[in-house]
């Protein structure tokens, strides 16, 4: 917001400034150790990515020219077998791996909301006009 508001005005953003640290307090407003620790950090991620960063994470802080800070990534490195083009959502112990040929892969235990369709066809239902419980209700 900030960015496209200056923009629209004509003017020219000064310098921005980025740091690595690590997260020292988790969660929506975390605190990061960077020159010194800056707590109550605004995070930004893409437009519907939610992130919320945990203590140790090593992640890099963007600041404004006016001096506010966001942090803005995490670090690390890639999944092996990651591919260009490809994306790896992950947590400790789930991950989501869209791959660029169009499989998705799920690392995890999965639930599933809502009807599930595999080619068309409705698994559910399919299973129920099989006498097999689909764990509706249960």
């Amino acid at each position: 917001m900030w960015l496209s508001r200056t923009l629209s005005k004509g003017e020219t953003p000064g310098d921005f400034a980025a740091e690595a640290g690590v997260v020292t307090i988790g969660g929506g407003t975390p605190s990061v150790m960077l020159s010194g620790e800056v707590r109550d950090m605004e995070v930004l991620s893409c437009g519907g990515v939610f992130w919320l960063p945990e203590v140790g994470d090593e992640v890099v802080a963007l600041s404004t020219p006016e001096g506010k800070r966001f942090l803005a990534f995490s670090s690390g490195e890639a999944p092996k077998g990651l591919a260009e083009g490809e994306i790896f959502l992950k947590t400790k112990n789930a991950g989501i791996h869209l791959k660029a040929g169009g499989g998705i892969e799920l690392f995890g235990d999965v639930s599933v909301f809502g009807r599930l369709r595999v080619d068309g066809i409705d698994v559910g239902r399919a299973l129920a006009s099989l006498g097999i419980s689909s764990g509706e209700g249960e």
